[in-house]
């Protein structure tokens, strides 16, 4: 969330920082994209529930992170369990719109949490970040609406600011 005082970029690197450990510089961060989210996603769902559950407006950004501070990266346990960096190369090769019958499945070098031996962890403590340790991931688990097939996917927020990002779909300012 954005407290209040706080630019979109504060705010941005504040959070990666909150969730993912490394610290980015301010200046760095760049606006890629708005998203407004809504739960439940149909007009039937919240005829269902009564109500709108949820209203957001998400706010996606890029940054590059500092080489220095990838040693810094882990993931909040309760919110992620892997991460990847994704090559550029191989971002608009899962996105460029070629279908994805047409995408064959490949491994992406990335992280997944540490597990833990320890029984005497909060696990409602949201600040808790978790040591990382290095893991292929599908590509396959990162196309398409979650469910997908294998019964990963992204949301379609996430899809939307990949396709801004790779040049797919061009935003108005």
């Amino acid at each position: 969330a954005v407290e209040e005082g706080e630019s979109l970029e504060q705010a941005g690197a504040r959070e990666v920082l909150e969730e993912t450990g490394p610290t980015v510089p301010v200046d760095m961060m760049r606006l890629v994209c708005l998203w407004e989210s809504v739960y439940p996603t149909s007009c039937e769902g919240c005829v269902q529930a009564g109500q709108v559950k949820g209203h957001n407006i998400i706010v996606f950004a890029s940054v590059s992170l500092p080489r220095d501070q990838r040693r810094n990266l882990r993931l909040q346990k309760l919110e992620c369990d892997q991460c990847a960096w994704i090559p550029w190369e191989s971002l608009l090769a899962m996105y460029s719109g070629t279908g994805p019958s047409t995408i064959k499945s490949f491994p992406i070098p990335g992280f997944q949490v540490c597990p833990t031996s320890s029984d005497d962890e909060e696990e409602s403590d949201h600040q808790q970040l978790a040591a990382l340790i290095p893991a292929d991931i599908d590509s396959q688990q990162l196309r398409g609406i979650y469910p997908n097939a294998v019964g990963e996917g992204l949301g379609r927020g996430i899809l939307f600011s990949i396709s801004v990002v790779v040049g797919l779909l061009t935003v108005c300012a």
